[in-house]
C-alpha cells in the first residue's frame, strides 16, 4: 500500500520541481528582461541572492550575466528547457497512469 501513495505523489513532485526551477527566469521574463538593453538586477525583482537561483540559471544558460550585475533571459534556451521539462512531465504522467492501471487491474 505505501508504494501506491508514492506513485500518487510522483506527478505532484514533478510539477513542483518544474515550477520551482523556472521561478527566477520567469520573474525576469515578466519584467521584460530578454536582451542586454532590458537586463535587470535581481534585487529589483525581489529575487534573493542567497538561494542560488541566479547562479543556477546562469549555469544552465537560461540567464545571461552582464558585467554590471544585471541579467537577462536567453529566450531560446528558456523555451527549449521548458519544453523538455514539460515533455518529461507528460511522459512521467503517462508512465504513472500506465503503472497505476496495471496495479489496479492486476489486483496487487
Amino acid at each position: 500500500m505505501p508504494y501506491r501513495i508514492g506513485m500518487l505523489a510522483y506527478p505532484v513532485f514533478l510539477f513542483l520541481t518544474v515550477r520551482q526551477k523556472n521561478s527566477a527566469a520567469s520573474k525576469f521574463l515578466a519584467a521584460g528582461a530578454v536582451s542586454p538593453e532590458t537586463a535587470r538586477r535581481p534585487s529589483t525583482l525581489g529575487i534573493p541572492q542567497t538561494l542560488g537561483l541566479i547562479q543556477s540559471g546562469v549555469r544552465q544558460g537560461v540567464l545571461v550575466a552582464m558585467e554590471d550585475g544585471r541579467y537577462y533571459v536567453n529566450t531560446r534556451v528558456y523555451r527549449r528547457r521548458r519544453n523538455l521539462l514539460l515533455g518529461s512531465l507528460v511522459g512521467g504522467s503517462a508512465l504513472f497512469a500506465g503503472a497505476l492501471a496495471w496495479l489496479l487491474l492486476s489486483g496487487a
